[in-house]
């Protein structure tokens, strides 16, 4: 049988908080609006691949993948950086979700989803990838958006 291997999640414990909240707003017994679900999901959703274990907020700093042209263009923006001491090295950066929100929203989109069941599909698909502001601007002309 072929191994397969798995995307290594850095922020497990983040995502077993988020899915712990994902179940407990969808539980049947929860007489919460819809729509008021679907925004918590939604920002859920960000914070799942923003935040680290302790919840500081690690939009750039800190992600483990990142695409080659985002590496370039840090190491350009360092290199600015010297000259022009304000610059934020992650300018011209987009943080991206390799699997697109949307997918992951409708697999979650479940009541009475188990705290398991949620933390499964996130630690499986909720993760990012830095990629340069062109690579963004190729992933929406081939309308591959999350």
């Amino acid at each position: 049988m072929e191994k397969v291997n798995k995307i290594k999640s850095y922020n497990e414990l983040n995502k077993m908080n988020i899915a712990k909240a994902i179940s407990i707003i969808f539980d049947t017994k929860n007489d919460m609006p819809s729509y008021i679900k679907k925004m918590l999901l939604e920002r859920l959703l960000w914070a799942t691949t923003e935040h680290d274990n302790q919840g500081n907020y690690k939009k750039y700093e800190g992600q483990p993948y990142w695409s080659k042209g985002a590496l370039r263009k840090l190491i350009s923006n360092i290199a600015e950086k010297q000259n022009k001491p304000k610059l934020n090295p992650f300018q011209d950066l987009r943080h991206e979700h390799s699997i697109p929100k949307k997918i992951i929203r409708e697999l979650t989109l479940v009541n009475d989803i188990t705290i398991e069941q949620a933390f499964e599909i996130l630690n499986n698909f909720g993760h990012a990838v830095v990629i340069s502001k062109d690579e963004d601007k190729l992933l929406n002309q081939k309308k591959l958006r999350s």
